[in-house]
């Protein structure tokens, strides 16, 4: 696992299907709360389906920004060059390609907060879990 002692930035990957919420508040819990320079963070889906609206409207509750977040395709020399891939869903989890021995992996098991009927309540939920998990992994690569 990539540390503080490692080579700064640190490459985190965030993967999910449809990189439309989960992945996207992964990635800008990241940003927003590592110090500048530390960590490098992208997501991406094996199917993304564009950012969610609910996602971009919870996460602004917040003062953190995702208009100009977009919805991608996992990117496989991303996966490569990344200290850290985390999935966010099991069937990202399950679709990702091999990994390089030197990419550590994390698997973050949370429900799809946009499963129907997708309420806003599912969405603070899947933002606060998800804040815990990046705080918690901040914290643990001594990043914070």
């Amino acid at each position: 696992m990539p540390s503080c002692t490692s080579e700064l930035p640190v490459r985190i990957y965030y993967l999910c299907t449809g990189n439309s919420a989960r992945s996207q508040m992964a990635e800008y819990f990241t940003l927003h709360h590592a110090p500048a320079g530390t960590v490098q963070a992208a997501s991406g889906g094996t199917d993304p389906q564009g950012v969610h609206p609910l996602t971009a409207e919870v996460m602004s509750e917040l003062d953190i920004d995702l208009s100009r977040a977009s919805s991608d395709l996992l990117d496989p020399d991303l996966l490569q060059k990344s200290d850290l891939v985390v999935t966010l869903c099991a069937d990202a989890r399950d679709s990702c390609p091999a990994l390089p021995p030197q990419v550590s992996h994390r698997h973050w098991p949370l429900p799809d907060p946009a499963s129907e009927p997708a309420k806003v309540e599912n969405f603070r939920h899947a933002r606060e879990q998800i804040e815990g998990y990046v705080i918690s992994l901040l914290n643990e690569l001594d990043l914070r």
